[in-house]
């Protein structure tokens, strides 16, 4: 529960930022993967090099239950001084896996580090492809491994 508070903080902190609404454009991503919060979508803040992102999705459904993961994330592309807007490194925190309880499944939360390829630049509209390697602690269960990503970024 408290990186669910901590996430909600962080939120509402980039949200109301002067800076990101001076030289960032907002943008939406549908898709799959951490950075789509399972089967998914994103909200963000984005700039010529960057992506600063809310996102919220399915991460499994059984039977007549559905566990839902939120999580936040940083794509950059000038970490490592890339010549191009289409390789990303990515940060992201949120959900990273299931656990079974009583009454269904419950998110397990963690974080993660990843890539991210833009097939258009990570300032334009279009497809990615990448993989997370994520790891988390539920109250029973533990989460660790690499996980595939893709989708679009509006």
């Amino acid at each position: 529960m408290n990186i669910i508070y901590k996430s909600s903080l962080l939120s509402i902190a980039l949200a109301f930022s002067p800076q990101p609404l001076a030289d960032n454009n907002y943008t939406l991503g549908l898709g799959v993967g951490a950075m789509y919060g399972g089967l998914g979508m994103n909200a963000g803040f984005q700039s010529d090099v960057d992506i600063k992102y809310v996102s919220a999705g399915i991460m499994q459904i059984s039977g007549s239950s559905t566990t839902y993961g939120l999580g936040l994330g940083w794509i950059t592309t000038d970490l490592f001084d890339f010549q191009s807007k289409n390789h990303g490194i990515n940060l992201y925190v949120g959900a990273v896996g299931t656990e079974r309880t009583f009454d269904g499944h419950d998110p397990i939360y963690g974080g993660g580090l990843g890539y991210t390829y833009f097939f258009s630049g990570i300032d334009q509209s279009g497809f990615n492809i990448g993989f997370n390697l994520l790891t988390g602690k539920g109250s029973e269960e533990s989460e660790t491994g690499a996980f595939i990503q893709a989708g679009y970024q509006f």
